[in-house]
């Protein structure tokens, strides 16, 4: 371990993937191809959050793994069970509209359920 060669969120995902409560098709259309696990609370956002709540710095892939499972600890719900899988072309959707991370997530996240929702409710799934 030593000199991050990727983003930190890449090496947190890593960490809790196995633990993903993906299901066989998009909650939005139905799909069951393509399918990607999307956080509400964008993990971006968790993490930063997260660290500066700490004070923790990184400077390398061993500090990640030194704190990593502290913030999973602490963000258990939003890694786990506040999640949804939705196909490819649903996710990128979404993100198209909200941004990648988007900023101001606790009220934007509400905003984002809720258009899943909808979207679900056109597709005739509810």
């Amino acid at each position: 371990m030593g000199k991050l060669l990727r983003d930190q969120v890449k090496y947190l995902r890593d960490g809790i993937k196995a633990n993903y409560k993906k299901t066989n098709e998009c909650y939005i259309c139905g799909q069951t191809e393509k399918l990607e696990y999307h956080h509400y609370t964008p993990l971006v956002y968790l993490w930063e959050t997260w660290k500066q709540k700490n004070n923790i710095t990184i400077h390398d892939t061993n500090d990640i793994m030194t704190y990593r499972y502290d913030f999973y600890k602490d963000h258990t719900v939003e890694l786990i069970d506040d999640c949804v899988t939705l196909c490819k072309e649903h996710h990128s959707k979404l993100h198209s509209i909200y941004g990648v991370t988007y900023s101001g997530a606790p009220y934007i996240t509400k905003k984002v359920r809720r258009w899943v929702e909808i979207q679900r409710n056109k597709n005739g799934l509810d």
